[in-house]
């Protein structure tokens, strides 16, 4: 198991990444960034009827200066292990 055993419940703001995942006594106070990455990775192959095209392409801005909480998100997205990783270019 790669990343932080956890012996007792712990309440977290941080741990998005997916080292923390899947974690029985990890409580966040925001989502984990597995979740937020499989919704673009669903969300990118579905086609609503007058909301939204199939995408071919989609493009994600890094800033210089990002909060750590979107620093973890996108530290996800570009993990090899990710969902999204393997799907859309």
């Amino acid at each position: 198991e790669v990343g932080l055993t956890l012996t007792i419940p712990i309440i977290s703001a941080g741990s998005f990444g997916l080292s923390c995942d899947y974690k029985e006594k990890l409580t966040r106070l925001l989502p984990p960034a597995r979740k937020i990455s499989e919704f673009f990775v669903h969300f990118w192959h579905k086609e609503f009827k007058n909301l939204k095209p199939k995408w071919k392409t989609a493009y994600i801005y890094k800033k210089v200066n990002n909060t750590e909480e979107c620093f973890w998100y996108i530290n996800a997205l570009e993990a090899p292990s990710a969902l999204d990783a393997e799907k859309p270019n």
